[in-house]
């Protein structure tokens, strides 16, 4: 926890998301990773 962290300078990461109307063995997807020059893009 950064108590007096800055504003600008704080960044915050959804680590769980659940959804009730979804069955538990629901196919799960995600992105593929970006190659270093695709960051900039």
């Amino acid at each position: 926890c950064a108590s007096q962290g800055i504003k600008p300078l704080s960044y915050w990461y959804i680590e769980d998301n659940v959804n009730i109307y979804l069955p538990l063995d629901a196919e799960k997807t995600g992105y593929k990773p970006l190659s270093f020059f695709q960051k900039f893009n």
